[in-house]
Formats: structure tokens, C-alpha cells, sequence
């Protein structure tokens, strides 16, 4: 347990953090692993860029939710086909349990409102592209409506010309369809956390849910990979996200869709907060370089 500990100790002081726009949650962190001497970085080396949790409005889950999941990384046998790792943070909507004392400045409010969210997500990618070259050559991971701001950006709706789509996208315990969400769970406070992001109206939930979206409207024409994982023990979206937005991109002839339903079997927020990424990751990687 103490090697554990002083193993992250290290990695946390090479973490970089950089802010990609005005708000205090315009930040990134970013960590590029040097080369082993004995190996050099594969010439199709991938970035791995995470989209962190938390109903939109959880300030407790910020980027750095993945420092674990990069820690057990740096250990993995695809590291030197590994760039760099990217985690962003974007603006929140208001949360009741986390209220903010009055008067807030446009640099901390947490007031954001659809379509806030993913334009912070943009602009963080923007950034990223511009200052470390990634191209398309990144993997785009989310959990839950991390997820769902994942696969918002190949929605055309959303992004710009500038914007360059990621080649594999993976939503992990991901929400796909708000109005299903919601229809699924009545009763427990899930309208409420929709309603403070979207809005109130149902026309615009199923609007920006990637279950609806049109391949010919939404091109993805960088893309190679969609993949999309939940968990046996999941208590908070359920799996039946998965088998309906499945069918959505079966429509994507050009990408290769693959559902895994079965290879995690921990809590919702154990996905992040133990080895349930790295799990996912380290599959992703088998599948790509098929191994």
C-alpha cells in the first residue's frame, strides 16, 4: 500500500494543468509519459482525452478523476503507444447539495446552462489540437454525461469546422437518450438534474441525446471505433442505454461498433474512482492494434 501511495505522489508532480479559457473550470491537466529507453513511442501513437461525471453539475468530479486511472496507465504495456493523456474540466451547471455563496464572478459561477457544456468540451479539444498537435489521433473517453458530451462532438449541431473528430470514441456507463433516463427512473430526482442542464423542455432533451442522431446529418468521417461499455453492478444508468443507442450507430457503416455489457462489474462511480477505466482502456488498445 505505502509503494502504491508513493508511486502516485510522483505521478501528481509531473501533472501540467493548463486553462483553455476564462472560467476557473476552463482547465485541463495533461501528462505525456517520456519514452522507455529500450522503446521508442509507436509512430501511431494515440492520445488518450478523458470527459469526466457527475450529472453536469457535480463540482467534486473535475479532470482530475482520472489521475488514478493515468497512474495505473503509465504501468500498461500499450504506454508506448500512448501520446499523451488529457482530462477536462468544463463549466457546471447549479447544484442544490453545492451552493454557491453570492455574489459569484463570471470566473467561478456555476450557472452553466446548455449549450454550455459541450462548447467548453470544444474549446478544450480546440486547444489541445492547436498547442500539442493531436489531430485525430486521440481516443475521446466519458463517464456517464461525460459520455454524453463525447459523442456530442461528432454531432454536427454542436461542433465547427475547426474541430477535428476523434478516431475512437468510448462511452463508459454512458447516457444516451435523457428522456429514456428519465422514463426509467421516476421518481428519483432525475428530471430535476436534466431539467438544471437542458432546460425544461423535452424537445430539446431528445435534440441533443446521440441516441437521435442521423449518420448523414452528423458525418464522423475520422472515425474507426465507437465503443460502448457499461457495468453489471451500475446503480445509476442503466444498460438498456447501451442496446439503444447500439442500434444508432450501426448506421455509421464506416465504424466499427462494439458493446461490452460484461467486463466490469463495479458501482457507478467505481468505475472512475478504482480500475474499472484502465480495464476499458487497456481493451481498447487490444482491439486497435489487434492483438
Amino acid at each position: 500500500m505505502e509503494e502504491k501511495i508513493k508511486k502516485r505522489e510522483n505521478y501528481v508532480s509531473y501533472m501540467q494543468e493548463f486553462q483553455y479559457g476564462y472560467h476557473d473550470l476552463h482547465r485541463l491537466s495533461l501528462f505525456q509519459p517520456p519514452p522507455k529507453r529500450t522503446e521508442t513511442r509507436h509512430k501511431d501513437a494515440l492520445w488518450v482525452i478523458y470527459i469526466h461525471g457527475g450529472a453536469w453539475r457535480d463540482p467534486t468530479i473535475t479532470d482530475r478523476s482520472f489521475d488514478h486511472t493515468v497512474d495505473v496507465m503509465l504501468s500498461s504495456r500499450w504506454i508506448h503507444k500512448i501520446k499523451g493523456f488529457a482530462s477536462l474540466s468544463y463549466r457546471l451547471s447549479p447544484h442544490p447539495d453545492h451552493k454557491q455563496q453570492l455574489p459569484t464572478s463570471k470566473t467561478s459561477n456555476q450557472e452553466a446552462k446548455h449549450p454550455d457544456h459541450i462548447n467548453d468540451i470544444l474549446m478544450g479539444l480546440d486547444y489541445l489540437q492547436e498547442n500539442f498537435m493531436v489531430g485525430n489521433q486521440y481516443i475521446l473517453i466519458g463517464h456517464s454525461c461525460g459520455a454524453t458530451l463525447a459523442f456530442q462532438t461528432i454531432m454536427s449541431q454542436f461542433n465547427h469546422t475547426s474541430f477535428v473528430k476523434p478516431k475512437i470514441i468510448v462511452g463508459v456507463a454512458g447516457i444516451y437518450n435523457l428522456c429514456g433516463l428519465r422514463d426509467r427512473h421516476p421518481n428519483s430526482g432525475y428530471e430535476e438534474f436534466i431539467s438544471g442542464a437542458f432546460g425544461n423542455e423535452e424537445k430539446v432533451w431528445d435534440l441533443v441525446s446521440p441516441v437521435n442522431m442521423k449518420p448523414l446529418e452528423n458525418l464522423w468521417t475520422e472515425g474507426e471505433m465507437a465503443i460502448l461499455v457499461s457495468s453489471t453492478l451500475d446503480e445509476l444508468v442503466e444498460s438498456k442505454q447501451v442496446e439503444e443507442f447500439e442500434k444508432t450507430l450501426k448506421s455509421y457503416h464506416n465504424i466499427r461498433v462494439e458493446t461490452w455489457t460484461r467486463i466490469l462489474n463495479c458501482s457507478h462511480d467505481d468505475i472512475w474512482k478504482k480500475d474499472g477505466l484502465v480495464q476499458v482502456l487497456e481493451k481498447v488498445l487490444d482491439n486497435y492494434y489487434q492483438v
